[in-house]
């Protein structure tokens, strides 16, 4: 469970102000906020599908509706959605706008989660 990576769990340095993490011991709840380039959204996709093989969540919810995309959402999801299908895990994109929408599904992802427009937070559950 998320237990065992308690201590890795935070983003890189570089990355804590663009993304926060909440985690309980079968969720992880991922905000993005501000502007994010193609290099930082292929280092966010990396590490994210490393917590999600590592922590073995059995959900995984990222919010997108604080975040700005220079380019395309995918360098985020792809890695995400790789590592969450082949652990069986469920992912979801909360209040994402119509532009992230549709470049998630040019890259063919909507077979591989699913859309809710409530906060991500409401997922974690009490704190």
């Amino acid at each position: 469970m998320l237990r065992r990576f308690r201590n890795s769990w935070q983003m890189p340095q570089g990355l804590r102000r663009s993304v926060h993490l909440h985690h309980n011991d079968a969720t992880l709840v991922v905000s993005l906020h501000g502007v994010i380039d193609l290099p930082m959204a292929e280092q966010i996709g990396r590490h994210l599908a490393q917590l999600t093989a590592i922590g073995s969540p059995v959900a995984v919810h990222i919010d997108l509706v604080d975040a700005t995309f220079v380019g395309e959402t995918g360098p985020v999801f792809l890695p995400v959605a790789i590592a969450a299908r082949s652990r069986g895990i469920h992912l979801t994109a909360h209040r994402a706008d119509a532009v992230q929408r549709a470049s998630l599904q040019g890259l063919g992802l909507e077979r591989l989660l699913q859309y809710s427009e409530e906060p991500a937070a409401a997922a974690a559950g009490p704190a």
